[in-house]
Formats: C-alpha cells, structure tokens, sequence
C-alpha cells in the first residue's frame, strides 16, 4: 500500500521588491497597496538593494538568538517575562525572548537589565531595527499616499522614533518534537498582531496565515534575502477594513516532526497615544468620547491573549484576539 504525503497548503502571497518601491519603479506601490487591501501580507525582498544591511545583520540577529537560549536555564530564568512588567516587553519565556526597542535606542529611562549576549550584539540590534524603521517608513508613506491621507493623519506620523511606543524585538525558538512524534504541533494561539507592521525573518516552514473568508490555514514559506511582511491590527482598524490584518499561528509541517526552528521578528506599534480609530472619517466633535489611545488597545489585547493562553477565555476576548475592535469576531482555532 503506497503512503501519501500529505497535502501543503501554501500561500501565493505577492514579493515587493525594496529597491523598485524606493525608486519609485513603476507597479511597485501598486502592488504593496494591493496586497495590504487583499492578503494582509507581503514578502520584502531586498535583493538588488545595494546599500541593504540586512544580510549580514540576519545571520547576527540568529547567532545571538542562540547565545541566549543556550544560557543555562537558572540565568534566563533570572529575566523571567512574567517579573518583567505587565507587558512583557522584555524578558524570557520559553517560546521567546523580547528586547525592547527603548532599551535599544534609550528613548525612555527605563531600566532595560539583559544577560551579557544581548550587549556583544548590540550593535546589530540597533542595525537591524535602524533597517527596518527605514523599510517601515516607506511602506508606510506608500499606503499613505494611495489612501490620501492629510498631513496628520498620516501612518508614519503615529511611528515617529522619538515617540514612546511598544515596539520589540522577538527572538523565537521552537523546541523539536520526540524522535518519531509526528503528530501536529501548533505552539502559538492563532492570533492578530497588536501593532501595525511585523518583519519577520524565517529561514524554515512553520508559520501559517488563515485568510479572510476561508477556514483553510496555509503555509507561508520562507524567501532567500526576504522578510515576510504582515499587518496588525491598527492598520485595519485605521483604514476601517480596507487594509487586512491577518490571523496567523506556526504549526509543524503535515506528516513531519516539529524541528527545531529559530525565527525573529520587529514588531512596530504606534505611538503610545495614536487613536484606535478610523482616520478615513472626520474627526469626532468635542462632545463625543475621546478614541481608545494605543496603548491601552495593546493592554486590552494583551489581556486576553494571556487569558486565552490559561484557559480562561470569554467572548468578548475574540474580538480582541482577532483584530476586530467593533466586536464582529473571525473565527478563532486554536
């Protein structure tokens, strides 16, 4: 009797080229907006780019993600997520490892205290969210522009770097399965993202994006001198719908053991005081309520995310679990 493989699902997801979209080549920003509005997310590649740190700064980013989960457990448990502050914007839990972008760039005076790898890699840190302020910036200008946005109002006027925000570095690492356990692992709560760009750099399968309108969970695969791009939730709260986020979680491949996979990711969240509102609307009138701030959408999200996390889920989480503030859930498998 033959045995089959199982089928992969994968996802066709449009490749923005850094340099066209920089250069203003024509069809780049067509294709970027096109992609916010049906998919939710995009590869970047950088390839072409001459001037592109990102190559050299990926394989550092790795080296250090490894110097620090093979810290003996007493020392990571020293930088426990979980004693960290609410938010947990800096600390180690098994999964990840998060490094704040203040601590980073000294934007606030914030203690930011780190094991001894963290400061041998400093700076390919900075450079590495340096790169990918720059890259965001542009991307942001782009969908600005095609949404025509006033001066104000604009996406990349909530993410300025001098403005306090939540932004981190997540250092992932998935353990791998049992010699001979095949059966399917998926170590994430499928959820949103909190903020407004995820950068994500990923040299194994794993991470699975569940489109809009379909209940089928596809793989999106990794691309040589390319990050995987995907939007959060203020950029479609934002743009009222117009723009998607994307509801992802990372899974082990059909038929295979879980391996051991190192990704990270530079989430970009908007300024702490940026409005949870659409900016396509007129600006509320005095008499009504001021719009949710940023940051206390990311503590309501946050919430239930670890709500979801210790089995104590309520109704009212999905829609925050799912990026959808007006209360009209997605479906949520977990």
């Amino acid at each position: 009797m033959e045995c089959k493989t199982p089928e992969i699902l994968t996802a066709s997801l449009r490749v923005i080229n850094l340099h066209n979209l920089l250069h203003g080549i024509h069809g780049e920003a067509e294709k970027l907006v096109l992609a916010a509005k049906e998919d939710g997310i995009f590869y970047v590649d950088f390839t072409g780019h001459a001037s592109s740190p990102f190559t050299g700064l990926v394989d550092e980013i790795y080296s250090l993600s490894r110097s620090l989960f093979d810290l003996d457990i007493e020392e990571k448990m020293q930088y426990d997520v979980d004693q960290m502050g609410m938010l947990k914007l800096n600390g180690y839990k098994p999964i990840s490892r998060n490094i704040p972008h203040h601590g980073i760039f000294s934007v606030t005076n914030e203690p930011f205290p780190r094991p001894a790898p963290i400061d041998e890699h400093w700076q390919a840190l900075q450079g590495i969210v340096r790169s990918c302020r720059d890259v965001a910036g542009t991307i942001f200008r782009t969908m600005s522009t095609a949404l025509h946005l006033p001066a104000d109002k604009t996406f990349e006027s909530f993410h300025h770097p001098c403005h306090a925000s939540l932004d981190i570095i997540r250092l992932l690492k998935y353990q791998s399965a049992p010699p001979g356990e095949t059966t399917p692992r998926v170590p994430q709560t499928a959820h949103t993202d909190l903020g407004s760009l995820t950068m994500l750099f990923a040299s194994t399968p794993g991470l699975q994006i569940c489109p809009r309108g379909s209940d089928d969970w596809l793989y999106v695969m990794p691309r040589a001198n390319s990050m995987i791009v995907n939007l959060g939730d203020a950029m479609s709260i934002w743009t009222d719908g117009v723009f998607q986020n994307v509801l992802h979680r990372v899974s082990s491949m059909p038929g295979q053991a879980m391996e051991e996979r190192y990704s990270f990711a530079v989430l970009m969240r908007p300024a702490d005081g940026a409005p949870m509102v659409s900016l396509m609307r007129p600006s509320p009138s005095g008499l009504e309520a001021e719009p949710m701030r940023c940051d206390i959408w990311l503590r309501a999200k946050f919430l239930a995310l670890r709500g979801q996390k210790n089995g104590e889920r309520k109704d009212s989480d999905i829609a925050v679990l799912t990026g959808c503030p007006d209360g009209r859930p997605r479906f949520l498998e977990v």
